[in-house]
């Protein structure tokens, strides 16, 4: 199958999961104020009509609705979907009654082989001292401790599924007829990855979920 044909399998399954999980609602009304949306499904958006705030009092609201934990709260900022515009940490929005803003609360600041798995790459750790490392012996203790927690890491995956639905995740180019292979290896990998996380989440069997999203 070409790799254009296997991201776009990949992408109607993430695109049927999202809508699968999409409660109906009531109808869509006009915007007003200020509203930060999430990529995790079934969360509501942050709403203000008044007031003055910086983008870093925004964030830490943002973080408390998602469980982000201080430690990584600072990874994510707030975005601007359709000007493709980051907000700085100290940029203040005043809400008026003429306000119509819609950010995206989203995860800025990316490691890799922050999972530590990639042979190429060294590890990405956070520090710490050596009590916390659980008293394993020199060779068998890791760096530090995990970059991200597990609400992180939940709000990555959907946050990284989004924009492969969305088309936004950058693909590179094969070189070869191998790293074609790869690349659509990779691409059946994440939709197998999505439909097994989709399946835990929902505390379901796995052909339960292969059926749900057919």
């Amino acid at each position: 199958m070409p790799s254009l044909g296997v991201m776009e399998l990949g992408r109607q399954l993430c695109g049927k999961m999202r809508r699968s999980r999409r409660a109906e609602g009531p109808v869509t009304v006009t915007m007003r104020g200020l509203e930060i949306h999430f990529y995790l499904p079934d969360t509501h958006p942050l709403e203000f009509l008044k007031d003055c705030f910086t983008a870093e009092e925004l964030c830490v609201e943002a973080a408390k609705r998602c469980y982000i934990s201080p430690l990584c709260c600072n990874l994510f900022g707030l975005y601007d979907e359709n000007q493709q515009l980051w907000y700085a940490p100290n940029h203040v929005i005043k809400v008026t009654d003429e306000t119509c803003i819609k950010l995206h609360y989203r995860m800025r600041f990316y490691f890799t082989n922050w999972h530590g798995t990639s042979e190429r790459e060294s590890p990405v750790w956070r520090h710490c001292i050596s009590k916390l490392r659980g008293g394993l012996g020199p060779q068998r203790a890791p760096e530090g401790i995990p970059l991200l927690d597990a609400a992180s890491l939940d709000y990555l995956f959907a946050q990284g599924q989004n924009d492969f639905q969305k088309g936004l995740a950058v693909v590179r180019c094969p070189q070869s007829e191998a790293e074609q292979h790869e690349i659509e290896n990779e691409c059946l990998g994440m939709a197998v990855l999505a439909i097994t996380h989709y399946a835990m989440t929902r505390e379901i069997p796995l052909s339960t979920a292969s059926n749900e999203i057919r």
